[in-house]
């Protein structure tokens, strides 16, 4: 039917075009012109013909389409394609409808180590110092060599996070192990160590501020070694430890520079009193921390800056401080107390120095009654005749870490704690210093291996040195 319409159309339009060049023959040029015009509208017949042809072969494919759908050829790749824009399902459980998560973390963890020398293994089998030798120690001979096993350093934490609300949201976080010095020192099962709790805080924290309550790290000399042996270089030139404490930080971003303020009160004591004897910090032996007797927190403030430089090059310095007091009774003289002041100032830093390869850290202090932070060699305040006098200590370790793959690590540290002999008494550790080197292989995903050795001295007042040759290995398994 289109086609006969068009067809009578066009005849129609010659018939008139033409007539005119018939009734007068002697004007060829008007009818070639009219030729010419017949061919132009020919032409435009032939594309619009063309046209309905396209436009009635696609409403054909269409309907087809309608009745019987294609299959898409790569279903699966497009399945995958999808999955791969979804966002990522958060790890952990997610619990109070969910507006609070939490996540799992920790590993299982044996160690074994042998030592060529007496040491004092604390917890587990952390080696604080070696014990004289040379035969003039009442207790250890020379080469008394030990060896130890132990997985008490297994841990297990969980952090919260939720619900947000007005910019902010609320965290935390739980974690333990099972190294609690009492089952060795008290003499406890050492197969079935009590649990130690490491850290137990809540945090309200917005984009440039946070307050914190509960037990974790200190503000002041926050770096830590990355030592196999679980006593990161303590009493022998790292400070700073876990304690109850709350705390204000504060941050600044300029021009890229990272700026932390943070101050706390705190704890001031460490390890609780032993019922009928003195301990290091029941001194007096009156049942009450020496710290908590004060009637003081200690506090701790620290300001902090974080920048990058020439290139992706990390740096990262801090000054910290640290004050308080220790209130000691006279069981001679009832009512007669004295106090002791405690104090401890430390300049950390950390430097990238081959962008994901080599970083260096480390830490210089210096302060007076500082075993609260594992300070003086564990020295805090010495009796001398009638009066509680503090010992003074400085010290500090630098550590560096290698990372030539993403399954190998190695580090390298040294670090030492020196005690103003002055302040000591017979059989006092005057210095204590060790250097370690380690290497830490990821196996496989979640399984570590590590290999340690280091070598530890101490120096003791009117007796022999100290010293031992420890290797020590780790099985990790994280999760």
């Amino acid at each position: 039917m289109k086609k006969c319409v068009l067809f009578l159309s066009v005849a129609a339009m010659v018939c008139l075009l033409v007539s005119p060049a018939w009734a007068d023959g002697s004007e060829p040029d008007e009818l070639q012109a009219l030729k010419n015009q017949l061919m132009e509208l020919n032409k435009m017949m032939q594309s619009q013909q063309q046209q309905i042809q396209e436009q009635g072969q696609k409403i054909k494919e269409l309907e087809g389409a309608a009745k019987e759908p294609v299959p898409y050829a790569d279903v699966e790749g497009i399945v995958e394609k999808v999955k791969a824009d979804l966002p990522k399902p958060a790890d952990g459980i997610t619990v109070g409808g969910g507006k609070i998560k939490i996540t799992p973390y920790g590993f299982l963890r044996l160690d074994m180590a042998y030592d060529d020398s007496a040491v004092l293994l604390g917890a587990g089998n952390i080696n604080a110092w070696a014990w004289p030798e040379q035969g003039r120690s009442p207790v250890f001979r020379e080469e008394d060599d030990i060896f130890s096993t132990t997985a008490t350093a297994t841990r297990l934490g969980f952090n919260f996070e939720g619900p947000e609300f007005s910019g902010g949201t609320l965290k935390g976080k739980l974690e333990f192990d099972f190294d609690e010095s009492g089952a060795n020192d008290g003499g406890g099962d050492i197969t079935a160590h009590r649990i130690r709790l490491r850290h137990a805080y809540g945090e309200l924290a917005y984009p440039t501020w946070s307050v914190l309550a509960g037990q974790t790290w200190d503000v002041v000399a926050p770096r830590i070694p990355n030592e196999i042996d679980c006593i990161v270089l303590w009493a022998s030139g790292n400070v700073g430890y876990r304690r109850p404490q709350l705390r204000l930080t504060k941050w600044w971003d300029l021009d890229g520079k990272k700026i932390t303020a943070q101050v706390s009160a705190n704890a001031a004591d460490r390890k609780a009193p032993t019922a009928g004897a003195a301990s290091a910090d029941d001194l007096d032996n009156d049942g009450i921390l020496d710290g908590t007797d004060s009637g003081f927190p200690v506090g701790q403030a620290r300001i902090g800056l974080d920048t990058v430089i020439i290139g992706e090059r990390k740096l990262g310095i801090g000054l910290s401080g640290a004050v308080g007091r220790e209130q000691l009774d006279f069981p001679a003289r009832p009512g007669d107390k004295q106090d002791v002041e405690i104090w401890l100032v430390a300049l950390d830093g950390s430097v990238t120095v081959i962008p994901n390869l080599l970083t260096v850290q480390g830490e210089i202090w210096t302060g007076q009654d500082v075993d609260v932070f594992w300070g003086g060699i564990l020295q805090g305040v010495e009796k001398e005749r009638d009066n509680w006098e503090p010992v003074e200590a400085s010290g500090g370790f630098i550590h560096a870490m290698l990372t030539p793959r993403k399954d190998l690590m190695f580090n390298l540290g040294y670090g030492l704690d020196n005690v103003d002999s002055e302040d000591l008494e017979l059989g006092d550790r005057s210095f204590n210093s060790t250097i370690f080197a380690n290497g830490i292989w990821t196996v496989v995903p979640n399984f570590d291996i590590g290999l340690e050795f280091a070598w530890h001295e101490t120096k003791w007042v009117a007796q022999a040195n100290g010293d031992d040759f420890r290797v020590q290995t780790a099985f990790i398994y994280k999760f």
